[in-house]
């Protein structure tokens, strides 16, 4: 059995929890008018729980376990999960049904990305295959496919300004596809990447990738250029996140820097002081911070005003608050 819960930010007093029948082992997601959470489990359901109390609304069996975070599609009321069946699904979270299921060549971890301009989904599996999807309307048709051979673990992301799709894979590389499926640019890490990037508004020209060979790359998200690249000394598994909530003046500069947080599998919480841009004077990247928590750390760390939530191995979501920020 594995428990789920729900507790205030605030206090960490439990608010409510339920056992499902599997282990949980991708992030929830939350609908925008906050009635339900979402959650993948494996016992091979996407369950569908009401957000004040943790009572099931509904639950859909799939035929494999379920790691992929579930991704909202609030414009046609639609959460799109995938599952080790090699199945993406669209389910109508309003009606309590499915409306289509996709093959898609592998088993599905990481979230799919939603491109909600162009009305595009893409979603990669662990046979490294890439598929675009329109989902403007029914039937939802494949736009192109792409074949990598190297298996992708890691949520994919679109970046906003362009539509580009942005991919991590195992073998330590980084690719970018256009909406046509063409390679925009691609890069080498030098270990195996098994969390999605990171991109933030608060870092509008950079895309950060966290690799096991326990270093934090920022990658010039239109061209591929390296930025900066910075290591923690031990290897990495989750993605980064930016605090979009907090900025840091330079010294003797009216520039400013912003904090990401990343933690590494040996259970250490880095926070990072980076610059915005490119030609800034003030150094890129430097550690702001950094602690150790009691486990071993696989899940992505959540970084909100100077505040990082992050689940660790020795059973316990941890909150730890930074006291020297200065806020926007």
């Amino acid at each position: 059995m594995k428990v789920n819960f729900t507790a205030n930010v605030f206090s960490g007093l439990v608010l409510w929890e339920i056992k499902l029948q599997g282990r949980v082992e991708s992030s929830a997601a939350i609908l925008d008018d906050f009635s339900q959470v979402i959650v993948g489990c494996y016992d091979g359901n996407i369950y569908f729980l009401n957000f004040s109390s943790g009572i099931p609304c509904w639950k859909f069996q799939t035929h494999g376990e379920v790691k992929s975070q579930p991704v909202i599609d609030k414009e046609r009321h639609l959460v799109w999960c995938g599952s080790y069946d090699h199945n993406l699904y669209a389910l109508d979270y309003e009606n309590h049904c499915c409306v289509d299921k996709i093959r898609c060549g592998g088993s599905i971890f990481g979230a799919p990305a939603l491109d909600e301009v162009h009305e595009n989904l893409y979603v990669a599996s662990t046979s490294g295959r890439v598929t675009a999807l329109f989902v403007g309307a029914l039937p939802f048709g494949q736009l192109w496919v792409q074949e990598f051979g190297v298996p992708i673990f890691g949520s994919l992301r679109v970046n906003p300004s362009s539509g580009n799709v942005i991919c991590c894979m195992v073998d330590g590389s980084v690719v970018v596809l256009d909406t046509e499926g063409s390679v925009v640019w691609k890069v080498n890490t030098t270990g195996p990447i098994f969390a999605g990037p990171c991109i933030s508004r608060a870092l509008p020209s950079q895309v950060l990738v966290c690799s096991r060979d326990g270093s934090v790359y920022s990658f010039d998200l239109e061209k591929g250029d390296l930025f900066w690249k910075h290591d923690v000394g031990h290897p990495i598994t989750s993605s980064a996140y930016v605090d979009e909530h907090l900025l840091l003046a330079c010294i003797d500069s009216s520039l400013f820097q912003r904090l990401l947080c990343v933690c590494s599998s040996s259970g250490s919480v880095h926070v990072l002081q980076v610059s915005n841009g490119a030609n800034q004077p003030c150094d890129m990247v430097r550690e702001f911070a950094k602690f150790e928590l009691g486990g071993d750390i696989f899940s992505s760390p959540v970084m909100i005003g100077g505040e990082i939530f992050v689940g660790c191995r020795d059973d316990y979501v941890h909150c730890i608050r930074l006291q020297e920020e200065i806020p926007i």
